[in-house]
C-alpha cells in the first residue's frame, strides 16, 4: 500500500505541481491584502489630529458632500473608529469616495479592491481562464489534499508505537545543519516543513474547492450538519431606481443610525442603503470577531415609526447562513487575527515550495541513477 501511495504522491505532484505552486504563491500574496491596501491608501482611510473635534451627523455630512459628488449616493458607510474616514458609494460606480467625517472634505476615491489584487485573485481562483480555470484549480486542490494525506501515510513508521523514536532518529539524521547528499537534503526540506504546516495546509485545501464545485460545497455543508444555501442574484430596484430623483433629503437618517448603533454597540462599521425605500432604511453592521470576519447584522428602520421594525442578527441565523463566513475564515486565516494570518503565510509558502522541491528531488534522483549506471 505504501508503495502505491508513494508513486501516486509522486506522479500526482508531477501533474499538478505548477498549478499548486501558482495557487499557493497567489494565496500568500492575498493573505495580507487588507493590510497592504490600507498602507497604500493610508491617506484615504485615516484621519489625523482628531482630538477635540466633533464629527458631523450622517445627514449633515451627506447634505454637505452631495453637491460636490458626481452621481447619486447609493450607500453610506459609517466607521466606528474616531480616526477612520467614512465611505460613500455612488450609483453605477465601482469606486468608494472617502470623506472626512469631521469636516466633510472629500479625501479621494479608490476601488473597493485594488486592481492588482483583483488580478491576483483571478489567477488564484481561475488561472485567468474563467470556468475552465475554476475547474482546474478545484481538481488540483482536491489532489493536493490527497497528496498531503498520502505523504503523511508514506512518512509514518510501520508501527505508530515507534513514532517518538522515529522522529528522534529523523532529528539526528536531518541534514539541515549537517553534511549529506543533495537528495537527502532536498528530502528533509520537503518533508519536515510539510509536517509542521500540514494542519493549516489541510484546512486550506479542504475548504478551497467549496468555491469551485457546487457538489463539493453541498457535501461539505452536509458533513458539518448544514444545508448549502442557493446563490441568488441580488434584486434590482427596478422602476423605483429609474424614478429616483437626482436630489433628495435624508429625513430620519441620524435617528436610524443612532438606533442601530444602540442595537449593535460592538459593530466596527455600519452601511446604510440610500435613499430610504418605502419609508424605511436598510442598514447592515459588520462585527469585530476575527473568526467570522464576514458576520453581519441587518436592520430595517421605519422613518414613520421612528424605530427598528425588523432585525436579522448573526447569532440568530441558522448554521447554513454562517457557514460561508466560517469557511472563508478558515481558508484565509482571518480567524485568529494577525497571528493566524502570519502562520497561514508561512504555511502557504511551504505549500508553494513542496512541488518545487519535489521536482528537484526528481532531478537529483534521476542524476544519481544515471551516475550509478
Amino acid at each position: 500500500m505504501k508503495k502505491f501511495l508513494r508513486y501516486a504522491h509522486r506522479y500526482l505532484g508531477y501533474v499538478t505541481g505548477v498549478i499548486l505552486a501558482v495557487t499557493c504563491l497567489t494565496g500568500a500574496i492575498l493573505v495580507f491584502e487588507k493590510e497592504i491596501t490600507s498602507a497604500l491608501n493610508h491617506h484615504l482611510y485615516r484621519i489625523e489630529n482628531v482630538a477635540n473635534q466633533q464629527r458631523l451627523s450622517p445627514e449633515g455630512l451627506l447634505t454637505k458632500v452631495s453637491s460636490v459628488l458626481n452621481g447619486e449616493i447609493e450607500s453610506l458607510t459609517v466607521n466606528a473608529g474616531d480616526n477612520q474616514s467614512w465611505g460613500v458609494a455612488l450609483k453605477d460606480s465601482e469606486k468608494i469616495t472617502y470623506i472626512n467625517p469631521y469636516t466633510g472634505a472629500v479625501l479621494g476615491e479608490a476601488a473597493g479592491r485594488h486592481p492588482f489584487f483583483i488580478g491576483v485573485m483571478k489567477l488564484h481562483r481561475f488561472l485567468l481562464a474563467d470556468d475552465a480555470g475554476r475547474m482546474v484549480v478545484g481538481i488540483s486542490t482536491i489532489i493536493f489534499t490527497l497528496m498531503l494525506i498520502s505523504g503523511l501515510v508514506v512518512w509514518l513508521p510501520p508501527y505508530l508505537g515507534r513514532l517518538r523514536s522515529y522522529i528522534r532518529s529523523i532529528r539526528k539524521k536531518a541534514s539541515f545543519a549537517r553534511g549529506g547528499n543533495r537528495y537527502r537534503k532536498l528530502y528533509d526540506w520537503h518533508v519536515l516543513p510539510a509536517l509542521v504546516a500540514l494542519p493549516l495546509l489541510l484546512l486550506m485545501s479542504l475548504t478551497g474547492p467549496t468555491w469551485s464545485f457546487k457538489w463539493y460545497r453541498s457535501g461539505a455543508y452536509a458533513v458539518l450538519g448544514a444545508e448549502a444555501p442557493e446563490h441568488k442574484k441580488p434584486e434590482r430596484d427596478g422602476e423605483n431606481a429609474k424614478q429616483q430623483p437626482s436630489s433628495y433629503t435624508y429625513v430620519g437618517l441620524d435617528a436610524a443610525v443612532a438606533s442601530v448603533k444602540e442595537a449593535s454597540p460592538l459593530a466596527q462599521s455600519l452601511t446604510v442603503k440610500l435613499p430610504a425605500r418605502k419609508g424605511v432604511y436598510s442598514i447592515t453592521t459588520l462585527g469585530k470577531n476575527p473568526l467570522t470576519r464576514r458576520q453581519t447584522d441587518s436592520f430595517t428602520y421605519s422613518i414613520e415609526k421612528a424605530k427598528i421594525v425588523k432585525s436579522e442578527l448573526w447569532k440568530d441565523r441558522p448554521r447554513s447562513a454562517k457557514m460561508p463566513a466560517w469557511i472563508y475564515a478558515f481558508h484565509t486565516g482571518t480567524w485568529g487575527g494577525v497571528f493566524s494570518k502570519v502562520l497561514y503565510l508561512l504555511a502557504v509558502l511551504v505549500g508553494a515550495a513542496l512541488p518545487i522541491l519535489g521536482f528537484m528531488m526528481f532531478v537529483a534522483r534521476t542524476r544519481r541513477r544515471s551516475l550509478r549506471q
